[in-house]
This record gives C-alpha cells, sequence and structure tokens, in this order.
C-alpha cells in the first residue's frame, strides 16, 4: 500500500512509436491494471452486505459492488510533425476510449479514483502545442 491507495498485483504498460522520416512521429500507450479487493481488516459495520467491506455506500451494500474495484485501461495517443529542424506541431489524445474509471473510495485525496486512473477520472482530453527552437 503507497499513500491510502490499493496497489494491484498486475499492471501492465504497453507502448509503441513509430518513426517516419524524422518528420512525423506517432505513438501509443496502453496502461491496465488488474483489480483490486477493497477489504479491510477491521471493519465496524456489521449491518453492512458484506462485513468484511472496507467501504459501504448509506444503505449498507457494498461500495463498490462485490467489494472489487474492476480492472482498468485507457489508450493514449500522441503525434508530431516537425516541418522544419526548427519548428514541431505536436499533439496528444489522452484516454481515447473516454473509459470512467471504477470507484474507490478508499482512494488517497478523497477524489474516489485510484490516482493509477486518473485520466479515467477526467475523461478523454486532448493537447496541442508548437516548438520553436531558435538557431
Amino acid at each position: 500500500m503507497t499513500n491510502c491507495i490499493g496497489t494491484p498485483k498486475n499492471r501492465v504498460n504497453f507502448g509503441a512509436t513509430w518513426d517516419f522520416n524524422d518528420a512525423f512521429r506517432l505513438s501509443t500507450v496502453v496502461n491496465w491494471r488488474d483489480s483490486i479487493r477493497n477489504t479491510a481488516e477491521d471493519v465496524a459495520i456489521t449491518q453492512a452486505a458484506d462485513p468484511n467491506c472496507a467501504s459501504h455506500f448509506a444503505d449498507g451494500s457494498n461500495a463498490p459492488n462485490d467489494c472489487e474495484l474492476k480492472s482498468f485501461y485507457t489508450i493514449d495517443l500522441s503525434g508530431s510533425w516537425k516541418p522544419t529542424e526548427a519548428l514541431e506541431i505536436f499533439g496528444s489524445v489522452n484516454n481515447v476510449t473516454d473509459r470512467i474509471a471504477p470507484l474507490d473510495p478508499l482512494t488517497y485525496g478523497a477524489i474516489n479514483y485510484n490516482p493509477m486512473d486518473f485520466s479515467g477520472a477526467i475523461g478523454r482530453y486532448y493537447t496541442l502545442g508548437v516548438k520553436y527552437s531558435f538557431k
């Protein structure tokens, strides 16, 4: 455990980049983390659906359902184009599939999402930029 978040046993990051003639670059990264059990060793709520579950909704049902944060993945894409040696135009689309991260009521900062799934809490987002190097 680190900073009040669960650390899954299995995590995978896979990235690939394609460079074409030093002018174009396309990249993708797939981030996946395994499911996490949301249990606590010392739970005081005894009227809950599962007394070993670390979090419960107001009605006593497990939060999240089945006391488990489901596995989660995101896909990020980025690219750049260098029309000249000094000028580069770049951009990215993070969380391309616009996946919504699973509820994590114990996570650090009380944002209810595991920090490893932060792009799932934000949703799909874009960046665009220009870089010019003065010689």
